[in-house]
């Protein structure tokens, strides 16, 4: 009987481990009701302001801790399931809402006074419903209005994105329990900041600070991902098999870099004193994300049920621009370092 029972646990440990298929694949005329959000806080870590090469106090200063944080909720009806997305379906926004809140303080001249911004705002698009088509030929998809006698201004759809369905986070193949693949980082922002650019109207109570750029208004770190070059790790690992739900674990280290010139003069211009032009010549940002997540995919479904993703920022920017006051024409600088915490969490019912 040994050796029976040793050859019967020998080909136990050689046989091969089962593959699991983690593949977007529910079925046509299926309804999602989508809840994700993300929230991130930042703090200044390092600030410093030049005029003509040296550092000036002459110029307003800001450090400041802000929070900013986006819910959205949706309902998506699938009309057409496509090859590993969603070909065809009609999300409903019913839900868009950001809020904001910082404590600032200002130093000028070597006087330092405290001041505090909050505010929220939501999208032309909440109570809309868009059809996105997906296009082989494009290999993207396409947003229209569904109800042409419900539609909103043709703009709203520009930034949209359809995929909430976090598919970049897939395997393209079948894997093991302890396996791991590579997640590419094109995708990444639709993954931490799904949906695309929402058209939110962010209102603040803070009136514009005289020559200091409103921390409400500069680069997020979604805009930062959406517009740069990315550059790092990202990597998933299949943890477990519970059930009929695949445990998958990411892990991500990411450097995103990305240039705001143009949006940032209009913003400069605004705050710019009376008398005085300010041209900005470059806007530099670099945002770090460093952190890890988890999802559950349902394997008879076909999609992923829940993401959570905890991770630490380090965002760093350098602003140079051209200020011309009195007749004289100075360079300016300024630059400004942030740490903070990225929280994004998604759930599909």
């Amino acid at each position: 009987m040994k050796p029976f029972s040793f050859l019967l646990l020998a080909g136990a440990l050689a046989a091969p481990t089962a593959e699991h298929t983690l593949r977007y694949s529910p079925a046509d005329g299926s309804s999602f009701n989508r809840t994700l959000s993300w929230s991130h806080t930042s703090e200044t870590t390092a600030t410093e302001t030049t005029l003509a090469g040296e550092p000036t106090a002459e110029v307003p200063t800001l450090r400041y801790k802000a929070a900013r944080g986006v819910e959205v909720r949706a309902i998506d009806m699938l009309e057409l399931i496509g090859d590993g997305r969603p070909a065809r379906f009609v999300r409903s926004y019913t839900h868009l809402l950001e809020e904001y809140s910082a404590k600032l303080e200002m130093a000028l001249m070597g006087q330092k006074a405290q001041l505090e911004s909050s505010g929220d705002g939501t999208s032309e698009l909440e109570g809309l419903d868009v059809r996105f088509r997906w296009s082989d030929d494009a290999g993207k998809w396409a947003a229209e209005w569904a109800d042409p006698d419900q539609r909103g201004r043709d703009t709203l759809l520009l930034g949209l994105h359809a995929d909430m369905d976090l598919l970049g986070l897939l395997p393209e193949r079948p894997v093991d329990v302890g396996e791991t693949w590579e997640v590419s980082l094109t995708g990444l922002v639709h993954i931490l900041f799904p949906g695309g650019e929402l058209s939110l109207d962010l209102q603040t109570d803070l009136e514009q600070i005289e020559g200091a750029l409103d921390p409400a208004d500069m680069p997020t770190l979604a805009d930062i991902l959406r517009h740069g070059s990315l550059e790092g790790t990202a990597r998933c690992v299949l943890a477990a098999i519970e059930g009929e739900l695949a445990k998958v674990e990411l892990e991500l280290d990411i450097t995103a870099t990305a240039e705001f010139a143009e949006r940032l003069d209009k913003i400069a211009g605004n705050a710019a004193p009376e008398g005085v032009d300010i041209t900005v010549d470059a806007a530099d940002f670099t945002a770090k994300i460093v952190g890890s997540g988890t999802f559950s995919f349902a394997l008879t479904a076909g999609f992923i049920r829940e993401f959570a993703f905890d991770g630490e920022t380090q965002e760093d920017s350098a602003i140079e621009a051209t200020v011309v006051t009195n007749g004289e024409t100075l360079p300016f600088g300024q630059t400004h370092s942030r740490k903070g915490e990225l929280k994004v969490r998604s759930a599909v019912e």
